[in-house]
């Protein structure tokens, strides 16, 4: 960093960059197709818009039936999974298995998950993306889906080298930072409620 020598202000200078086409810029623009969602970078906000419906009073029977439709969304992805059991499994009888452990993605509600098949030869690789209305149930369901995947590819013979466990105990900590956020912005929210409320009042 420099002051800027006209207004004294603090400048960042980056030198060396490698400009390309990142993994991120890929998977956050496949996260936005699938989901039919718009991503304001400077708020990191994730908005998605309700799916049309054909029969306008069948949805509002449906919306009078279930619970309120909630725009925004929370995205956690990865293109780095990795696990040498997946070269033995074939990609139809691995989407079988995750069909069968309810791992998938809901057009109607635009949530769920997705995966990238990054190498069709070796099939090592795996990246996945999981979209929910919260971001504690995205990062839950990201590591229950490696879980799942890890005891269905793999056999107390064939454990296979992978980096699913440490995604899932860096997730847990995230999941535990996350829970003791909430915990302290509880109270200044319950002081902000009160001090409407008073101003109400008065």
């Amino acid at each position: 960093t420099f002051l800027d020598p006209d207004t004294a202000e603090q400048k960042l200078w980056v030198i060396d960059l490698n400009l390309g086409y990142s993994d991120q810029l890929a998977m956050t623009n496949l996260t936005k197709y699938v989901s039919n969602a718009t991503f304001d970078a400077e708020r990191s906000e994730l908005t998605v818009s309700r799916p049309p419906t054909r029969n306008e009073n069948m949805h509002r029977r449906r919306v009078r039936e279930q619970k309120p439709f909630s725009p925004n969304r929370y995205a956690v992805l990865s293109t780095k999974l990795f696990h040498t059991n997946l070269s033995v499994v074939h990609y139809s009888v691995f989407f079988q298995m995750c069909r069968a452990q309810g791992i998938g993605y809901d057009l109607k509600e635009r949530q769920g998950c997705v995966f990238t098949l990054l190498d069709s030869y070796a099939r090592t690789n795996l990246g996945m993306i999981c979209l929910h209305e919260q971001l504690p149930s995205a990062l839950a369901t990201f590591a229950r889906n490696l879980n799942v995947i890890h005891q269905e590819v793999s056999s107390p013979q064939m454990q296979g080298t992978s980096n699913f466990h440490a995604v899932i105990k860096d997730i847990e900590n995230i999941l535990g930072i996350t829970v003791v956020n909430e915990e302290l912005q509880k109270p200044s929210d319950a002081i902000e409620d009160d001090k409407s409320k008073r101003s109400e009042a008065k």
